[in-house]
């Protein structure tokens, strides 16, 4: 978008017109954070060539470790192709124009962390200026890579103030973004028309050369407050471009956005984002209900295309937005085309697991574009408008089809509410709802149908379709949405449409015919999962004896709920959880661990507005050398600290989050695998009981806390 004076809104139906339309227990998640985990530490002293340090001086040559530069600025005003700077562990307070470029022949000019420091660029005492501000702005340049360093704390109040966190624009080619984490930009501006923000924003403003071979691979973005912006926007001349394996989380719009037709680029006829792969990210918790932009509207995207062309997004997990996947042009005669979505799943978006389309007459079209073998579940649980597929205003020749629809409360498999359409292929999709049967809705340009077959009839649509069998989710409840053995889901999709691979990178199909959904059943020794459920004679909660003892004072092993925050003494309550992962093969070679935690009711504040995180720390074995809980257990050194975060996010009541890969080895093969729940701050200090209660495994075995391991044997 054109982030001022023009404003990107979209429009509730309560409005009068209609919208636009880490848990993270994957390969795919387990992956992207291993991934960012070698992408800093990889690096090596020796491939230093300048250094940068707080302690430094910008008269220094600064290509030793013992005469570093002071300032990144002195470093992007002065070194050459081929180069890479490192920048030592410290806070700069600056902000940074690359006024250097590399070369195809001599290499790009690398500014990264230095290997296994933390280099913070930090906001805090920097103005933003009028227009766009970035905390570090590429400008005409090419073969820049900027890697592993932290951007953030960079705000304003001011309307047309525009803080970013990275800003490339102009043109330019081979630019990379890669292993950086971003939080903490924002606009507090606080009226509707004015404030913007970006994490990351690429502004292809040349009138005929485009920026081109623009990487945006392992990044971290976070904590954004946006205004009428994005966290990661690719806008206007921008021809090639890869946004990999990022994960982008907790912010007040848009997280991911391809955008054409602004006036971006002088040049209209290439004013378009194009030729672009959107594959690997996480996306979530992204709403804009009281962001001062959109009042109580939710209207955020985890992923949009707005007028953007040849575009593929695909072995994404997107979840907990306001839209999951948007493809949409608000531009009248203008379309967003050529997209392809295949291999994604999406849940849990409060209106739309996927949207296309205008959203309302005077928007532009989506055309050609491809829909295929994804896996939705659970979408518009808000309930008040919206479906797991939501088709608006103007949809031409677009095919859609081997998708999982599974609608949740509502029931609402498709809204199509515009009859300006043509061309759209619907077919070989799976429907089915939590009421069972053939129970849901299906409308069809404006018309309702309560049955499948009344679908089928009127609209032409899914001929080869099914509805009324579950489609067998490994763990649905945790956005786990790989299908089981039984799974009516498996050799029953198209083959015309199939893609080469499914979201974790199975060859398809695996068997006779492509399955339906985003992930391939493969029936073989690398497929296997165990569902382990707490042991209540072993679970149990503990207070501290008084505050700040940080001892064990009385304990439950009995009560079917846990406790955890603090008391009216301000006690903490910290809690156990026991496995007996012994059933797991001695050779297993554990893929993906999910831990998940079923709300159970809380007595005060719930504490994740005032006690941080919900963290939980692992012990390859019992805490105390007793499974049976132990007062020490309050204590008790662990294998590893803070293994898991919880954030307030449930699907359903249920809290779930994922183990990073590199902590699979204290799952113990052989004995119990036990785990302590604490918040990261111990109490509020305000003399008051805030706790949270979750289930333990004393309670019925539906509300159990559950290990969910996916494994292989060799």
């Amino acid at each position: 978008m054109k982030i001022f004076p023009t404003i990107k809104n979209h429009y509730s139906i309560k409005q009068g017109v209609i919208l636009c339309g880490l848990f993270i227990f994957s390969l795919v998640a387990n992956a992207q954070a291993y991934m960012g985990h070698i992408g800093v530490n990889s690096q090596t002293e020796t491939i230093c060539t300048h250094y940068v340090a707080p302690n430094g001086d910008n008269n220094n040559t600064g290509s030793l470790p013992s005469a570093p530069w002071k300032t990144i600025q002195k470093a992007a005003n002065s070194t050459q192709a081929g180069d890479v700077v490192c920048i030592r562990a410290g806070s700069y307070s600056e902000m940074v124009n690359i006024n250097v470029s590399g070369s195809a022949t001599e290499g790009s000019i690398t500014f990264q962390n230095y290997p296994n420091e933390q280099a913070i660029l930090d906001g805090t005492n920097l103005a933003v200026p009028s227009g766009w501000g970035a905390m570090i702005h590429i400008q005409n340049r090419s073969y820049i890579t900027i890697s592993g360093l932290t951007v953030r704390n960079y705000k304003i109040t001011q309307k047309n103030h525009v803080p970013i966190g990275i800003l490339i624009d102009g043109s330019g080619e081979h630019i990379e973004l890669t292993n950086n984490t971003i939080y903490g930009i924002e606009t507090n501006y606080t009226g509707a028309n004015g404030g913007d923000a970006h994490g990351i924003a690429i502004y292809g403003t040349s009138a005929s050369t485009p920026l081109s071979n623009i990487i945006i691979n392992n990044n971290k973005l976070y904590n954004l407050k946006l205004g009428s912006s994005e966290a990661l926007v690719i806008n206007g001349n921008v021809d090639g471009f890869q946004v990999k394996n990022n994960v982008i989380r907790d912010s007040n719009n848009i997280g991911i956005d391809a955008i054409g037709f602004e006036g971006t680029s002088p040049d209209p006829a290439y004013d378009q984002a194009r030729n672009g792969v959107i594959s690997g990210n996480t996306v979530y918790n992204i709403n804009s209900y009281g962001n001062p932009a959109y009042g109580n509207e939710r209207s955020a995207g985890c992923i949009y295309v707005d007028g953007g062309t040849q575009i593929t997004l695909e072995q994404n997990i997107v979840h907990h937005c306001n839209l999951g996947i948007e493809l949409a042009s608000e531009h009248a005669g203008k379309s967003t085309s050529y997209i392809t979505v295949r291999n994604n799943f999406i849940y849990g978006n409060t209106q739309a697991g996927i949207s296309i389309g205008g959203y309302d007459s005077q928007r532009g079209s989506t055309e050609y574009s491809t829909i295929v073998n994804n896996s939705l579940y659970n979408n518009a649980t808000q309930g008040d408008w919206g479906a797991e597929l939501y088709i608006q205003y103007d949809t031409r020749n677009n095919t859609i089809m081997n998708n999982i629809i599974f609608s949740g409360p509502a029931k609402k498999f498709i809204e199509s509410w515009s009859p300006v359409m043509s061309g759209n292929t619907v077919d070989y999709n799976l429907y089915f709802s939590n009421g069972g049967g053939t129970n849901g809705t299906w409308i069809w340009k404006g018309a309702t149908h309560t049955t499948f077959s009344d679908y089928q009839q009127f609209s032409g649509n899914d001929g080869n379709g099914l509805a009324g069998m579950n489609p067998q989710f490994l763990d649905a409840d945790s956005g786990n949405l790989k299908i089981l053995a039984a799974s009516p889901a498996i050799d029953t999709g198209s083959d015309v449409n199939c893609p080469a691979i499914d979201l974790f990178g199975t060859i398809r199909p695996a068997g006779e015919h492509c399955d339906i959904g985003a992930a391939e059943y493969k029936a073989d020794a690398n497929n296997l999962f165990n569902k382990l459920y707490s042991q209540g004679i072993e679970d149990g909660w503990i207070l501290e004896s008084i505050e700040t003892s940080n001892v064990g004072g009385t304990m439950n092993s009995t009560a079917s709920t846990l406790n955890l925050g603090d008391d009216a003494a301000n006690r903490q309550y910290r809690a156990t959880l026991s496995f007996d992962t012994s059933p797991l093969p001695d050779d297993a070679m554990i893929t993906s661990v999910t831990l998940k935690l079923k709300y159970a009711g809380k007595t005060g504040t719930l504490p994740f507005s005032s006690h941080g995180n919900l963290l939980t720390d692992i012990r390859r074995g019992p805490f105390s050398n007793n499974s049976i809980l132990q007062l020490n257990d309050f204590k008790a050194i662990p294998s590893r600290n803070s293994a898991f975060f919880f954030t307030n996010t449930k699907l359903g009541n249920w809290f779930y989050q994922s183990l990073n890969s590199t902590n699979f080895q204290y799952i113990n093969l052989n004995g119990v695998t036990q785990f302590r729940l604490r918040f990261a701050k111990d109490d509020n200090n305000d003399l008051g009981a805030d706790f949270l209660k979750i289930y333990s495994g004393n309670a019925g075995v539906s509300n159990r806390p559950q290990l969910i391991i996916e494994y292989y044997v060799p």
